[in-house]
Parts: structure tokens; sequence; C-alpha cells
């Protein structure tokens, strides 16, 4: 499965890792407000949303939309 990373750019909520199956994703693309980052593989992702998360000062997380329901 792929990941993307989602990067607000008016700075208002952290960076989201979203699944390829993700509504958002599937609907995405680049706009003033919001840029797309991937495909990527979980890990890597992951180690982007890190770095990404370190030079703007704001966390990262899994977007609640794309985890899974038990």
């Amino acid at each position: 499965m792929a990941y993307y990373v989602s990067e607000d750019l008016l700075d208002t909520s952290g960076l989201k890792i979203h699944n390829e199956d993700c509504k958002y994703v599937k609907n995405r693309g680049d706009t003033e407000t919001m840029r797309w980052h991937g495909p990527y593989d979980q890990k890597e992702a992951e180690r982007v949303a890190k770095i990404f998360s370190g030079q703007y000062r704001k966390g990262w997380r899994k977007a609640k939309c794309c985890m899974t329901k038990s």
C-alpha cells in the first residue's frame, strides 16, 4: 500500500499520513493551502513526516480518516 503526507500550508495543523485508499488522497491536488508528498511506503512516509515536522516545528500523525477500525 502507498502512503501520502499532507502538509497544511496555512500552518493550522500538523502533518498527516494518509493511505492510498483515502477519499482525500483520491481527490487531492496541490492548492494554495495544501501540498501532498508521496507516494511512499509506510516507513518512508513516517520518515518524511518526521523531517517536515522538525523543520516546521509541528507534529505529525496518521490521519484519523485512514485509521483501521476494529
